[in-house]
């Protein structure tokens, strides 16, 4: 990660002979951004016995700046556990600590920082943001990542793949001077072809036309690959370019290549040498070039940038993706896929460590998670182009130096819930209707089954839904499905559909018939205790009250006992159909509760209404 750090900043100074550089102080180093220098001589000083707090933090600093986060944390710590530590002592610890993997730890730093400084903007955040990075290391793997063998032994990332070629960012030139961040050599292009069986041949440097003895790195292509884009130093010409704070600023150029040679590069005309722009990135359509500077318009020290280019060759103005992919802090290596959607390395965003590798899909921003992410800064991701696999780099295994990462998308786990719809005697019912609810209530697939009562529906692993299923002249039903990751059968049986209509409370019947004066069950009175019956065996849990009234003709007591009889008579019928007498009681209730309160005016129809049996629902 130190290549990328010193990269992306491509502070440099011009090289000076052996005999000035032997003067320059440990400060004078670190002043010039030359912290691997600088670390020597501070520790040189510590070796002597001039160790302070300021020269602890400055080589903090410079391990921090160099990506050694492991000699970062450990220089924090003796500042941090000191009696006087201060508060931001406390929260760069913290911050080695996550970067460590020692999330515990970092916890309890990160409180102890929030006790000292509750109303710190990063206290808040840290507060804020608790939740979101508990969710981050729950996730659940959805890449495999392992590192590729073509690395070398000094800085490798920004792998990328076009046709059978891969493109690459190295320190490995033998002949380049040094970078006094670093103490590696300047990063070059490289290029490797890649066989048949996906193996990565010999590497070599890109061209001459495009290296030169400064950085270049990043590199996108056209869909033709006629023309490539990379980020480089301030220098074209031969000539060196610096700010008006003698920096040199990191620069965007496009090469074109006819029959595979590289035309001379030239600087992109939106660049402004007072400021960087690198690590372009094409879409595939052509039309835009994204890219990260740190230009004015942005929302931190980095932001993701875009510019049109036109079917000419003209560029537009660079105009700020912003917020949510922008934040206050660095926001680099954009990658578009085919589908359009966005990765880019942050440490902006609530991570795992310093720099992780985020996604954005027009909507929100997440982070990729573990393996992808670690506690080690994770970045250049770029998919190769079948989607499913690419590229990453990382300095998860060694303390400062970058290696590329070969990364794979696992498949989601899924399962098939067979359906199979069948009646009573088993027999397959076809074109009966499906409805599939998710757990949100959502209705996910209405389909009919095939002419053997079939349908197969693939469900991502571990879900739970409700299948609603109904087929004319059947009894509509709704069941739980749960499937895990393993193929599910769910056998569905309908039974036909009882001709009886049921509300809340009652089982409505045909009006049962006596003869006068009379409580026997008739054949008709049969027939409709019979659609009761039926009703209770395909319900066994329900409970009735068979009632009896009369209508309000005759002596009070005679027509309490005469419905008292019929409904007991009701009740011992259903019995001896088989149904338990625990679920059936007869009640006779006379002209006490009447259905049509008409005193001894009634008409004939009212009296009608008021002769019947009714058959409540006490319990189901």
């Amino acid at each position: 990660m130190k290549q990328l750090l010193s990269f992306f900043c491509c502070v440099l100074f011009m090289t000076l002979s052996a005999q000035n550089y032997n003067k320059i102080t440990a400060d004078q180093h670190f002043d010039r951004l030359e912290y691997a220098y600088a670390i020597e001589d501070y520790l040189q000083q510590i070796k002597e016995g001039k160790a302070t707090p300021r020269v602890f933090e400055r080589l903090a600093i410079a391990y921090k700046k160099t990506a050694n986060y492991s000699d970062a944390e450990r220089y924090y710590r003796r500042l941090a556990k000191g009696k006087n530590a201060e508060p931001r002592h406390v929260y760069a610890w913290a911050q080695m600590l996550k970067a460590n993997g020692q999330y515990d730890q970092y916890t309890r730093q990160m409180l102890r920082f929030v006790e000292m400084r509750p109303e710190d903007p990063k206290a808040l955040s840290y507060k804020a943001d608790l939740e979101t990075l508990t969710s981050i290391r729950a996730q659940k793997p959805k890449y495999t990542v392992a590192r590729s063998g073509f690395n070398s032994r000094v800085s490798d990332f920004g792998a990328v793949r076009y046709a059978d070629t891969l493109y690459f960012a190295s320190a490995k030139a033998p002949m380049k001077k040094n970078h006094g961040w670093t103490d590696q050599s300047f990063l070059d292009i490289y290029t490797a072809t890649i066989g048949p069986d996906g193996a990565i041949n010999r590497s070599k440097p890109i061209s001459e036309r495009i290296n030169t003895k400064y950085h270049e790195g990043i590199l996108t292509m056209t869909a033709a690959g006629d023309r490539i884009y990379f980020d480089r130093n301030n220098f074209t010409n031969g000539k060196y370019v610096k700010d008006s704070t003698g920096v040199n600023q990191l620069q965007l150029y496009y090469a074109n290549r006819k029959n595979g040679a590289f035309a001379k590069a030239e600087p992109l005309p939106f660049n402004d040498n007072q400021y960087s722009s690198g690590h372009p990135m094409l879409s595939h359509d052509g039309t835009y070039l994204y890219f990260s500077s740190d230009r004015p318009g942005g929302l931190g020290q980095a932001d993701i940038w875009r510019v049109y280019i036109a079917k000419d060759g003209s560029f537009g103005t660079p105009e700020n993706l912003g917020a949510p992919v922008n934040t206050a802090g660095k926001e680099t290596f954009p990658f578009l896929k085919e589908d359009g959607q966005l990765y880019f390395t942050s440490d902006g965003h609530v991570g795992l460590g310093g720099f992780d590798i985020f996604g954005y899909d027009g909507e929100i921003v997440f982070n990729l998670g573990a393996p992808i992410n670690t506690g080690a800064d994770d970045f250049s991701m770029r998919f190769d182009p079948d989607g499913v696999s690419g590229y990453l780099a990382s300095n998860r295994k060694r303390r400062s130096d970058d290696d590329i990462y070969r990364f794979e998308v696992i498949p989601p786990c899924t399962a098939n819930i067979s359906f199979y719809v069948r009646d009573q005697t088993r027999a397959p019912l076809a074109n009966a209707d499906l409805i599939i609810t998710n757990e949100k209530d959502q209705r996910i697939e209405i389909v009919k089954t095939d002419a053997f009562g079939g349908y197969v529906f693939a469900s991502p692993c571990d879900q739970n839904y409700t299948v609603q299923v109904m087929a004319q002249g059947y009894e509509e039903i709704t069941q739980a499905v749960a499937v895990g990751q393993a193929n599910v059968v769910e056998n569905l049986a309908l039974e036909t559909a009882l001709d009886v209509e049921i509300t809340k409370d009652r089982v409505l019947l045909n009006p049962i018939y006596f003869d006068f004066d009379k409580w026997d069950i008739t054949p008709l009175a049969a027939q409709e205790l019979d659609r009761l019956v039926a009703v209770m065996q395909r319900y066994p849990s329900m409970v009735i009250s068979a009632q009896s009234h009369t209508d309000n003709r005759g002596d009070n007591d005679y027509n309490l006992i005469l419905s008292d009889k019929r409904a007991k008579s009701m009740r011992d019928y259903i019995i001896a159909q088989g149904i338990s007498a625990r679920r059936i009681t007869g009640i006779g209730r006379g002209e006490t509760d009447p259905a049509v309160d008409c005193k001894q005016d009634c008409t004939e129809e009212e009296h009608q209404l008021n002769r019947r049996s009714e058959f409540v629902i006490i319990s189901q």
